[in-house]
């Protein structure tokens, strides 16, 4: 069975963007989906029927923008975790039952932002507790899906279109992105699936529709790595230009 999972940031909870984000969900047509941002419950429990898709919602700690998960398939133990410090906002944790005998162990998340090397330390200290849970559930495939607002290592990226206040950021730490908290995820043994299918391709997830930087990723363990199958930026159809302030990305695993 082909599985595809979608994460997607609707910026600000998608208001008045709602007719836009659904064209774009359901163009994309994912069987597990996971946005950040999400602001009105309604709005998202409004998405779930209209997809027909189960939900759970990860209610925001420091910050009121929850994580919510919409599954075609049954969510199994599903937990919002908001250790603050270090989480900022939250962290789903939860299972989808793709098959009576497989499961899938999703952690949806949304790292603190900016290019600031202290909140870049910030988003590392982030990532460890998130590593935490992982060893702690230690399921056969499980995957890290979200906005990640990190630069990974080796990534491209350009400041023509960032706003004054993050090249202000850079300005002071003599243009310099540290990389420190995508790095974690590699050295755990995690793996980035755009950039091991597309070694050579920038990536850039935002903002549409020129994008300059890659700040959305789905990092997946050894296990679901060999059922990879596919990932992409989702760049159609045209109104994902106005839906949000990211392109979305998604990946299909054979499970």
């Amino acid at each position: 069975m082909n599985v595809k999972v979608m994460t997607y940031n609707i910026l600000y909870g998608g208001v008045q963007r709602e007719s836009l984000l659904l064209q774009v969900i359901k163009s994309a047509n994912p069987d597990v989906l996971i946005l950040q941002e999400v602001a009105e419950h309604k709005t998202i429990h409004d998405f779930s029927s209209e997809l027909g898709m189960n939900l759970f919602i990860a209610e925001g700690g420091f910050s009121q923008h929850g994580i919510a998960l919409l599954s075609r398939f049954p969510i199994v133990n599903p937990k919002s975790i908001h250790p603050f410090p270090p989480i900022s906002r939250t962290l789903l944790s939860a299972a989808v039952e793709v098959s009576p005998k497989s499961q899938l162990q999703i952690y949806g998340v949304h790292l603190i932002p900016h290019p600031q090397f202290l909140l870049e330390l910030w988003r590392a200290w982030e990532v460890q507790t998130i590593l935490k849970q992982v060893v702690a559930n230690n399921k056969d495939f499980y995957l890290i899906a979200g906005g990640l607002n990190a630069v990974a290592p080796g990534d491209n990226f350009s400041t023509h279109t960032m706003p004054r206040l993050l090249k202000l950021m850079l300005w002071t730490q003599g243009g310099l992105v540290f990389r420190w908290a995508i790095n974690r995820l590699i050295v755990f043994g995690f793996t980035d699936c755009y950039r091991l299918l597309h070694p050579d391709e920038d990536g850039f997830t935002l903002p549409p529709p020129s994008p300059t930087i890659r700040l959305d990723y789905i990092f997946v363990n050894a296990g679901l790595k060999e059922r990879l199958v596919n990932c992409n930026v989702i760049t159609s159809p045209s109104v994902v230009n106005q839906a949000s302030d990211h392109y979305p990305i998604m990946a299909e695993f054979l499970l």
